[in-house]
């Protein structure tokens, strides 16, 4: 045999070898769950349990059937690190029994590296216990363990649908959940956080919650649509130190969410929301037509596109708004006073962005005394910017700054304001002003470069001190 050909077949005899050991690897690694005769009598939890017990001490991939499985009075416990649970693409269903005392319906305590695919979970069957869907608590140090939660039908949590406590990397992609608590819970400690592609609905809280000290996060191609609020929580912090840092809110779509589409509560968070669209707010006889069971959301509260900043906290600093569509809201009733309707509210900010984009507006008013404006910047608003751009058709005001001593030295440069009459059932409504400085202790602002077209009373209603006006 030649060189050549014994070279070859040591080659061959070579690549036989790691194939087979992949091949053993792949099989002695792998559970499928054992056929349950009676899937209502809560087998399926031993049934699980059991398999992951079978795995070796590097962890695994189970495989569950499709079918109906009912968890009559404990969670899924998985105790063991990187476990994969694999369902039959949302044909593998978890139910709970009235009565159900479990923590959550799968719960992940002390083991790192967890994912879950295809799973259908819905708690509606009890009521009256507090429970989560999916609960992950990490004891791995920051960056080490990685939880995926990916194309996972969650519903009907009387707590959140996913709640996660992780160091590690978080990937919750291509999700649907609804009629939760909350969508999705980042506590405490969360590093690398993917939430994207997934349509959270009908949460009586947040679609997506932000706890603390959450780190370098990625919220995107979300769908967030009638919840109480879209995203909160964001650098809702006790200190300067322990914030939330580095998160992106790029590419989402912001649909009905009642109180506000996403709130940024205070502190320093290094932030940038990008490319987002906030739209579709309908009345409906007085009432707000999302609704959770037979609670609707009431009618004398306020409701914000997005909001910053919170009075007597530390200053939301570090933040980018840009290239969003905001607004378009038409109003087509309003019964009874609803409070303010913006779409950016600001309190207690400071070097704040907000350039290139689009707001407009399409409120009107019946009995209803309280006041609609493109951006309104309440108290201690300093230094913020407000560049480029289209603000329009918001009933009293494009840019409302409130008479507050600590509202100073902000800019407004370069933007279009439009008053394009519109129809409402009461007759024909315009912007009223593009700008106004409600009193003397607003001082130092800047209006630069700005184009105002058919503001029904005036461009600039300035009453502050120290403006100065660049045509």
């Amino acid at each position: 045999m030649s060189w050549n050909n014994r070279a070859l077949m040591r080659n061959k005899v070579l690549w036989l070898f790691i194939v087979s050991s992949l091949l053993f690897a792949t099989l002695a690694f792998s559970q499928v769950l054992p056929e349950v005769a009676d899937h209502s009598n809560g087998t399926i939890v031993g049934s699980i349990e059991w398999a992951i017990n079978q795995l070796p001490a590097s962890g695994g991939t189970i495989n569950i059937p499709k079918g109906t499985y009912n968890i009559m009075a404990d969670e899924i416990d998985v105790n063991k690190s990187n476990v994969n649970l694999v369902c039959q693409s949302n044909n593998t269903f978890f139910t709970v029994s009235e009565g159900f005392s479990g923590y959550a319906m799968i719960l992940i305590n002390g083991a790192d590296n967890f994912s879950i695919t295809g799973a259908s979970l819905n708690g509606e069957n009890e009521t009256t216990n507090q429970f989560y869907g999916i609960c992950y608590n990490s004891e791995l140090t920051i960056g080490k363990s990685k939880f995926t939660v990916r194309d996972c039908d969650i519903r009907n949590m009387t707590l959140d649908g996913i709640l996660t406590n992780n160091r590690g990397h978080q990937i919750i992609e291509d999700n649907y959940i609804a009629w939760c608590s909350r969508g999705v819970h980042l506590s405490s400690n969360c590093n690398r956080a993917k939430v994207t592609n997934n349509a959270i609905e009908h949460c009586l809280g947040e679609g997506v919650f932000f706890c603390a000290v959450i780190k370098s996060a990625d919220i995107s191609h979300n769908t967030l649509r009638d919840n109480q609020y879209g995203i909160g929580g964001i650098s809702n912090n006790w200190d300067g130190e322990n914030r939330d840092r580095d998160v992106i809110v790029s590419s989402n779509h912001f649909i009905r969410n009642y109180r506000y589409g996403l709130g940024i509560d205070y502190g320093p968070v290094s932030c940038i929301v990008s490319n987002n669209i906030f739209s579709a707010v309908d009345w409906i006889d007085g009432g707000w037509d999302a609704y959770f069971g037979d609670w609707r959301w009431p009618i004398n509260s306020s409701r914000r596109d997005i909001v910053i900043g919170t009075p007597g906290k530390l200053p939301v600093s570090d933040l980018i708004i840009s290239n969003n569509r905001i607004g378009n809201n038409p109003i087509n009733q309003i019964v009874g006073n609803h409070g303010v309707i913006n779409g950016i509210r600001m309190t207690n900010s400071s070097g704040v962005i907000i350039s290139n984009n689009w707001i407009g507006g399409g409120a009107q008013r019946s009995a209803y005394d309280g006041s609609v404006h493109g951006i309104e910047l309440v108290d201690d608003c300093e230094d913020i910017e407000i560049s480029g751009g289209f603000i329009q058709n918001w009933l009293n005001t494009g840019v409302m700054i409130r008479d507050n001593a600590g509202n100073k030295r902000n800019v407004i440069r370069f933007v279009k304001f439009r008053g394009v009459p519109w129809q409402t059932t009461m007759g024909t409504a315009q912007q009223k002003k593009a700008i106004e400085i409600e009193g003397p202790n607003v001082t130092d602002t800047k209006i630069q470069f700005c184009d105002f077209v058919n503001q029904s009373s005036m461009d600039i209603d300035d009453q502050g001190i120290g403006t100065v006006i660049v045509p």
